[in-house]
């Protein structure tokens, strides 16, 4: 087979082509993005027993079937200040978009130093600021261990505490 320059030449802008595209994606920050990188940082702030970095990310408008921002807060600093060695993985993200709202499903491994870990997934509702950042807005367990939950309700029915 004879490879002409012109060949050469259209194989060159094809490879910079697919070159540029995976750079691109990499440097672009999508909504999609923005709103995983806000999930890593919510659990980062909750290993580290964070609560004020922890609620950078959550609107002072959250509310769900039974928390308002306030009391969510109060509930989250008992938790931490009782758990002190978290570790959160998260293992699973996935994010739908629609304008300035967002769902996200994401499905996390958390437990305590010495104590062992569980499975969870939860549902986040997310709402995009003025300024471009993806706030928390609203919060549901669906599933914890093998329970499926879905809703705080349930969760407190279940004895979670």
């Amino acid at each position: 087979m004879n490879i002409t320059s012109r060949h050469l030449t259209m194989l060159g802008f094809a490879v910079a082509a697919v070159l540029l595209w995976l750079a691109a994606d990499r440097l672009i920050m999508t909504d999609k993005k923005r709103i995983r990188a806000a999930i890593g940082q919510m659990a980062s702030a909750a290993e580290q027993g964070d609560v004020d970095k922890l609620f950078s990310h959550i609107s002072p408008m959250y509310v769900d079937e039974s928390h308002s921002y306030e009391k969510l807060r109060i509930l989250a600093d008992a938790f931490l200040r009782r758990h002190d060695e978290l570790s959160i993985n998260i293992r699973d993200v996935s994010v739908n978009v629609s304008g300035a709202a967002a769902m996200a499903q994401v499905r996390v491994l958390a437990g305590e130093s010495g104590r062992g870990s569980g499975v969870s997934v939860w549902q986040m509702q997310f709402q995009r600021e003025a300024d471009g950042r993806w706030l928390l807005v609203s919060l549901t367990p669906l599933r914890i261990e093998t329970r499926d939950v879905s809703g705080w309700r349930n969760l407190y029915e279940h004895g979670w505490e």
